[in-house]
């Protein structure tokens, strides 16, 4: 909806990858599928993984992304961490990053109930989706207006 009426100089498609879980499978074959012009194309993937439970909002990537995420942060009052990435697994991202396009992974400072009885609703903390969100919007403007 934020998006609905903005002229960007790019794409934005949101993909929902299946089988991350069991090796990336869904976004390694949509990277797979690009032709060597379309993967160049992209400008840089977005992941949001993990992002509802705990009190601060993390990002990883290449400092192309994370300084201006988190500079945008500083601006808007909300605490961003830069950190070299998940502990004990990855995300989809890494399907775009092992074939050269820039990533940035949102995700949240607390992984520790994910795939336990304990993931749930409860636990969730709205500030992070709804922080990470705000900051991809940003990111996006500012990817919008570099050269």
């Amino acid at each position: 909806e934020a998006l609905s009426g903005r002229t960007l100089p790019f794409t934005v498609r949101f993909i929902a990858f299946g089988s991350e879980e069991v090796g990336l499978l869904g976004s390694r074959a949509y990277v797979d599928s690009l032709s060597d012009e379309k993967r160049d194309q992209i400008v840089a993937m977005l992941n949001f993984d993990a992002l509802g439970s705990g009190t601060g909002l993390v990002v990883s990537g290449g400092p192309e992304l994370t300084d201006i995420v988190v500079e945008q942060g500083r601006r808007r009052g909300i605490g961003v961490e830069v950190s070299p990435g998940l502990r004990g697994g990855s995300s989809d991202h890494a399907s775009f990053a092992s074939a050269g396009v820039p990533v940035l992974l949102f995700f949240s400072d607390d992984s520790s109930r994910i795939h336990t009885t304990q993931d749930t609703l409860d636990f969730i903390n709205p500030d992070l989706p709804g922080g990470a969100a705000r900051l991809g919007l940003d990111l996006l403007d500012a990817l919008a207006n570099s050269p």
